[in-house]
């Protein structure tokens, strides 16, 4: 996600911003708190993917040396 994606992210989820594009507000079952731990939740999971794949790139190109 993009920081503008961050930052829009309550009102995306929450506020229904998206509905015209297929996006349903969640308004009645997330709360701004639990929301606020499912975006720091994928944050981190994209950091680690990240350096996964850092990691399996830097083993390919020793490998490959």
């Amino acid at each position: 996600m993009t920081l503008d994606k961050h930052s829009e992210m309550a009102n995306i989820v929450i506020g229904g911003s998206r509905a015209q594009q297929g996006m349903p507000d969640f308004e009645e079952a997330i709360s701004e708190e639990q929301l606020e731990s499912i975006r720091a939740f994928v944050v981190e999971q994209a950091r680690r993917l990240q350096e996964f794949q850092q990691q399996n790139q830097e083993t390919l190109e020793s490998a490959a040396n």
